[in-house]
């Protein structure tokens, strides 16, 4: 059962990054702890001149004690003045500052009264390893993802996550640290020389898979369009990852084949437990894969790290250990507790989006084709929203896959949130068909 499956978004170019691409391994309820926003956004801060396009020396610049949202370097593309890549600090976990990395495209046209508005973009799964990061491969913001966006008259800021190109790990699929990147990522655009007085106040978050679940997770902090300078007029989640992470039991019969998101399963624990400071991989990995693995995850890229997964466990019981498998697979969908599949349980039930209300409305988008992120997951998380939150906007197309599903919705999506710039509040005009029900209730 593909339930448990999160976006592979490496489509479009397959280039190698510049600079360092040699695959090294790199150096919960939101909680938000109140950054001083006034001194992240609105205070004077010393000039930063964006300097020309350069290699990994510009990932590794300390953030030198600044504060969520505040700029640490630019530089604008030698091609193309429109196209700015960035360094800024973010938070994760609560309190400890990181640097990011992101990638700022403006539109060609003179920015309206007011300024642009902007969309705060998340990505889908490239991987873990530094080599990974958008921002690193020139051409891949230019692709059907996200350049229509901008053909149409919106500021992109485009985060590659905390530790996706910059020092750290990459907290994968950990929704907080996601939150945090991507909207301190907007208030670190509004910094830009000569760009930030040209970007307006209204900010629409959007993301693809594991974009799409950073997207939820951002409109659930406490403060979430003050955090990125502005408001959050709508989020757009396209096939959102971990919708139900909670199936996972579903999928660990130790002598079925090793599914296809397993892969993903392994991205996100890694990340998830280390950043909760749970237990060692040793815990939940089987011994014969519990050094390695967590090496490949940190240094390859997504497509990599499926190949190399898939031949080193042709079945589930090849990867996990039996403790694991048996205490998180003897949970019940419907528990949010299950004493026996801890910490594991906890973290997923923590990453599960939608469980906390936000800003704006949802439109969730999901391809009926898509065989990595399931109808039914979309279908469960749209059943929590409603139930915590507020029923979402559902965008469905019948024949998209996970890869196709931006390019094929694209214009009524755009109907849609340029609807909520002007307090319209009509549905999507998308295809008919419905989502499946839900597996189970909501507890």
């Amino acid at each position: 059962m593909a339930l448990f499956m999160a976006l592979c978004a490496c489509g479009g170019d397959t280039s190698e990054p510049e600079g360092d691409a040699s695959g090294d391994p790199p150096d919960a309820a939101l909680d938000s702890s109140e950054p001083d926003l006034d001194a992240s956004v609105d205070s004077a801060a010393p000039p930063i001149a964006c300097g020309p396009w350069s290699g990994d020396a510009f990932y590794a610049r300390p953030a030198d004690g600044a504060g969520p949202g505040e700029l640490v370097a630019c530089e604008t593309r030698p091609d193309d003045d429109r196209a700015l890549r960035m360094l800024y600090v973010t938070e994760g976990p609560p309190g400890n500052f990181v640097t990011a990395s992101a990638l700022v495209i403006l539109p060609d046209s003179p920015p309206p009264i007011g300024g642009w508005p902007v969309v705060g973009w998340a990505h889908g799964t490239t991987g873990a390893a530094d080599a990974c990061a958008p921002s690193k491969f020139p051409d891949l913001p230019l692709n059907t993802y996200v350049l229509p966006f901008v053909e149409d008259g919106w500021a992109l800021v485009a985060t590659d996550y905390a530790g996706l190109g910059t020092p750290g790990p990459h907290p994968y699929l950990v929704g907080e640290s996601e939150a945090f990147s991507v909207l301190d990522a907007v208030a670190a655009a509004r910094r830009l020389p000569d760009v930030g007085a040209s970007l307006g106040t209204a900010v629409t978050l959007a993301g693809h898979s594991q974009g799409g679940h950073a997207a939820l997770f951002a409109r659930a902090v406490p403060d979430a369009g003050n955090r990125a300078g502005g408001e959050i007029v709508g989020t757009i989640a396209y096939a959102p990852g971990l919708g139900t992470p909670r199936s996972l039991p579903y999928v660990l019969a130790p002598d079925d084949p090793l599914w296809g998101g397993a892969p993903y399963v392994v991205l996100f624990l890694n990340a998830a437990l280390a950043y909760s400071d749970g237990p060692a991989p040793s815990s939940w990995l089987a011994p014969e894969l519990a050094d390695s693995l967590p090496f490949w995850a940190e240094s390859l890229c997504i497509l990599d790290l499926v190949d190399q997964v898939a031949s080193a466990a042709p079945a589930v019981g090849d990867l996990f250990t039996t403790d694991f498998l048996d205490g998180v697979g003897s949970c019940a969908y419907d528990d949010l507790d299950c004493p026996a599949g801890q910490p594991y349980w906890d973290v997923l039930v923590d990453n599960e989006p939608g469980r906390e209300r936000g800003e704006g409305e949802v439109l969730l988008v999901q391809g009926m084709a898509d065989d990595l992120v399931v109808p039914l997951a979309t279908s469960c998380l749209a059943d929590r929203l409603a139930e915590r939150d507020a029923p979402p906007a559902i965008c469905v197309d019948e024949d998209a896959d996970h890869l196709a599903i931006v390019e094929q919705t694209f214009p009524p999506v755009l109907a849609w949130i340029r609807a909520r710039l002007e307090g319209g509040t009509d549905p999507p005009d998308c295809d008919p068909a419905e989502l499946p029900p839900c597996l189970a209730s909501e507890p």
